[in-house]
């Protein structure tokens, strides 16, 4: 329990003493880029009145080979069981979000 709480205790202290600078116009607020999450954490900032976001994400992924739990399995077991199987599944996603602020009430 002690040493909980003295790790309690150091973080805290760490994270009040890392915004604090000698020079005011350099401290941390969330509307600097580094000011947020990565872009897949959800939920991370709020934003202010008249404030707006764009995001742009691409992803890309191949999938090859069957599986069947961590194990490879052919197409002739699968098509045992099913009336298709895939060979090969190169996907791309683009997403382009906007956040913008919301009056909740």
């Amino acid at each position: 329990m002690n040493l909980r709480l003295a790790a309690l205790t150091i973080m805290a202290t760490l994270s009040i003493y890392a915004q604090k600078t000698s020079n005011n116009s350099t401290t941390w607020s969330a509307g600097r880029p580094d000011g947020h999450a990565p872009i897949s954490v959800m939920g991370d900032h709020m934003h202010g009145k008249g404030e707006w976001m764009f995001s742009y994400r691409y992803m890309r992924m191949d999938m090859d080979d069957l599986k069947e739990g961590s194990s490879d399995t052919s197409a002739d077991e699968v098509l045992a069981d099913y009336m298709v199987t895939p060979s090969k599944c190169p996907w791309k996603c683009i997403c382009l979000g906007r956040c913008t602020h919301q009056v909740i009430v």
